[in-house]
């Protein structure tokens, strides 16, 4: 659920404030986001791979900020 969305001032890009559900046991696979995601785990526990690093998992009140195209 999109909650707000702004333009980056002087550039092409735009901020994106969201909230997200993810299902228990989803795995979304490799994938990209055109831009930096940050993101904090408000329940259960998130696990997130980035390539060529090891698995992590957050759990409840921990956060994460994944760089341009790390994903």
């Amino acid at each position: 659920t999109i909650l707000q969305r702004t333009d980056v001032p002087g550039t092409n890009l735009e901020m994106i404030y969201a909230t997200v559900e993810i299902a228990p046991g989803f795995k979304a696979g490799r994938h990209f986001h055109p831009g930096v995601v940050m993101a904090q785990v408000t329940e259960g526990e998130f696990w997130f791979a980035p390539d060529g690093q090891p698995e992590k998992v957050y759990k409840a009140g921990e956060s994460l900020t994944v760089p341009d195209r790390a994903i």
